[in-house]
């Protein structure tokens, strides 16, 4: 009898902490997976949100590249992932704070 992945829909009886947290994950790993259907359109709206040029933007940019980070993880491509990170920073690089954040959130080593 083969493994199956333990699931919300296939395990019956389950309730409780153990279901919400079932349910969490999987709804914590929904937005990563649609992020990865499409990585130039999501790179462009972190493109077009930090162009803004707010800390508020640049806030939002950071997090919008942790969420492509796990997606890219998701997909085990993560050499993709700075690579296009590596262009990306390029690109913004006189963006001190942006820069910043990044590197405060552990995606970015700016030395």
């Amino acid at each position: 009898m083969p493994i199956t992945a333990i699931t919300i829909e296939n395990v019956k009886g389950i309730k409780g902490p153990v279901k919400i947290e079932l349910k969490r994950r999987r709804e914590r790993e929904a937005y990563p997976r649609s992020l990865s259907q499409d990585f130039p359109k999501a790179w462009k709206a972190v493109q077009q949100t930090v162009e803004r040029g707010s800390g508020l933007a640049y806030d939002e940019g950071c997090r919008a590249i942790f969420d492509l980070a796990e997606a890219y993880a998701l997909n085990a491509n993560e050499k993709c992932f700075h690579e296009e990170l590596g262009g990306f920073v390029a690109d913004h690089k006189r963006r001190k704070a942006l820069i910043q954040r990044l590197v405060q959130a552990g995606l970015w080593n700016d030395s």
